[in-house]
């Protein structure tokens, strides 16, 4: 309700505005807005112009209208209340307060109270994702720069979250994104090889396909700071609790979620995330949640090569080397079981590791390192979920997908990233539509509204070379965080020359240049070179960062389970073939969903069900 009355509220500046940028199709439907909100929708208590007649409102201030007379942008600021802004925008806002009718009556002071209230208003709502990036990034002073500057190039291009308008996106980047994705309806070469055809699934491609994993979410998820305040709120994310302990000697410790069965004797989950993954990403939360929901209780660590698990135990170590990443993984997870057991009393019925891509290659390692050595804690099944045969292969096939990037700065990168994830929840009312494999079968009056669903297949509203950006644009996002991470520890492990040590734009400039196999030859090398002895080189370490060496403990351990899909986009066919000869059972494939992809579905969700019990 206060959200409807403060835009109508702002009717006038976004009047005004348009008029300035010579857009009168805006200033039309304002007008209609203003007058149907003030009426119908009691003084603007309501919205009846966006729920009943489709007219949904449009950012319009004078930031934008600077923008579209050619002012600069000028330099990014946070300033107080108001928080991210740069000078344009700022100027811009101070122009707009002009526009308040409030400012003209007698109470005009009733107008600063207003902005007031709509600042807190806003807070709260966005409260979740402003704590979320806080705590999820290790720079996030610099995300949030990023994100402002994108979001406003989105509103200065005009783009309109409110329509199925692909006309923004294509204007902006045409030239570098095709139309169809290349693989949609095609079948995928490997299909011989899936044991599980998934029910209802309409392909796109493997990298497409990838992306359903955001389906795989927790439903009863609230945003708003006032709920997560409320006693009585028992939301599953609101009932996690964080654990943290040392690991490496190391004076920061490593923060653990978790989530308690009320019986002391429940079974007890591990759950390891994939790369760059930490604890309040929120990727397993769907995961954990499910397992919950079988009466486990439940602890999610950071990824090794999330920023959070290295800046826990840097010194000795660098993520990267699998027999030190897994000798110290082995190691937090006793730590974290002693935590739990002396200060939850927990005495689990068993124990199960479950692991999510280089997750699941983390848990087949732990399988194997458990029948090398003794330690206090014994997994009764092991579960890793499209975990990648070889480590190496995997980081070119992410590389291979950055190269799309090679002719964008950073900050571009994130303004299509901006657009790409607009264009996600943009189309998300028709993500879940499945459409007739026939088009003649589809009544006129059906393919007319459902034009977007059948040129994405009803599913993922992304493109192929859409998607391949924005898988390289998370592998990115883990380097940069890694490597600033490492530098802030030490500045010399990166051996950057920087001109001023002290300038984070230039370190980000460096830093965002590199790419998984650059951070493999010229900093993990060297490091282990000089801990391990002048022996060691790239080929040992290659030579350690596959599944290969597992092979009895995938052939012979019968509590070992591997969970794949025929397309995942990290495995090549001589993978899927090994594995399917060496586990047999006990390597489930899927016939699509690429990496991840297939999670949310009922029959994953099945198999999965079945391995927990």
């Amino acid at each position: 309700m206060h959200r409807s009355f403060f835009n109508n509220l702002a009717y006038p500046k976004r009047l005004i505005n348009s008029m300035l940028q010579a857009d009168f199709g805006v200033s039309g439907s304002e007008s209609l807005r203003f007058l149907v909100n003030t009426t119908i929708g009691i003084a603007g208590l309501y919205d009846p112009a966006n729920s009943w007649f489709n007219l949904h409102p449009r950012e319009k201030d004078f930031g934008q209208t600077l923008a579209k007379w050619g002012v600069p942008e000028g330099s990014y600021v946070t300033l107080p209340v108001m928080g991210g802004s740069s000078y344009r925008h700022a100027a811009g806002s101070v122009v707009d307060i002009f526009f308040n009718p409030l400012l003209y009556t007698p109470l005009g002071l009733i107008s600063i109270a207003a902005s007031g209230v709509k600042t807190t208003n806003m807070i709260s709502d966005n409260y979740y994702t402003i704590d979320t990036m806080n705590k999820t990034f290790a720079d996030p002073y610099m995300v949030q720069k990023l994100f402002f500057c994108s979001r406003r190039r989105l509103i200065i291009k005009d783009f309109d979250s409110f329509k199925n308008n692909m006309s923004t996106i294509n204007k902006l980047y045409k030239a570098e994104f095709k139309k169809v994705p290349a693989m949609v309806g095609k079948h995928h070469p490997d299909e011989d090889l899936a044991d599980i055809k998934i029910n209802n699934y309409h392909s796109q491609s493997p990298e497409i396909d990838t992306f359903r994993y955001l389906e795989f979410t927790v439903s009863d998820k609230d945003k708003s700071m006032w709920n997560d305040m409320s006693l009585w709120n028992h939301e599953f994310k609101n009932i996690k609790k964080i654990g943290s302990v040392q690991i490496n000697g190391n004076s920061n410790k490593l923060l653990y979620e978790y989530w308690m069965q009320e019986s002391k004797t429940a079974p007890l989950a591990y759950i390891l995330p994939g790369i760059g993954s930490g604890i309040n990403s929120g990727e397993l939360d769907a995961l954990a949640k499910f397992i919950y929901d079988r009466k486990y209780s439940v602890v999610i660590l950071p990824n090794v090569m999330n920023w959070e698990f290295i800046n826990a135990a840097v010194g000795k170590w660098l993520p990267g080397y699998l027999p030190e990443d897994i000798k110290l993984l082995q190691r937090t997870l006793e730590n974290i079981h002693s935590d739990l057991k002396s200060s939850k009393d927990l005495n689990p019925s068993k124990n199960i590791l479950v692991g999510v891509s280089l997750g699941g290659m983390h848990t087949i390692k732990l399988a194997t390192e458990e029948f090398k050595t003794n330690h206090n804690l014994k997994f009764d099944r092991y579960i890793a979920i499209n975990p990648p045969v070889d480590l190496i292969y995997g980081m070119q096939v992410f590389d291979k997908y950055s190269k799309i990037w090679e002719n964008f700065g950073p900050l571009n990168q994130m303004t299509i990233a901006a657009i790409l994830n607009a264009k996600y929840f943009m189309l998300s009312k028709i993500k879940h539509q499945t459409l007739p494999k026939n088009p003649k079968d589809i009544k006129e009056k059906t393919i007319k509204k459902n034009k977007l669903a059948q040129i994405y297949g009803g599913e993922i509203p992304f493109v192929q070379s859409e998607a391949e950006m924005i898988l390289s644009l998370e592998a990115k996002q883990t380097t940069v965080e890694m490597m600033y991470t490492l530098y802030l520890y030490d500045e010399s492990i990166l051996q950057l020359k920087l001109k001023n040590h002290k300038n984070l734009q230039e370190l980000y400039n460096k830093i965002i240049q590199f790419k998984f196999i650059d951070y493999t030859k010229k900093i993990l090398v060297p490091f282990y070179k000089k801990k391990l002895g002048n022996n060691f080189n790239y080929m040992n370490l290659k030579k350690e960062a596959n599944l290969f060496s597992d092979e009895s403990t995938l052939r012979n351990n019968s509590s070992v389970y591997i969970l794949y899909t025929v397309d995942d986009i990290f495995l090549n066919r001589k993978h899927k073939l090994w594995l399917k000869q060496v586990m047999r059972k006990r390597c489930i494939m899927f016939d699509h969903g690429g990496h991840l992809g297939e999670m949310y579905t009922e029959d994953f969700q099945k198999e999965l069900d079945y391995l927990i019990k």
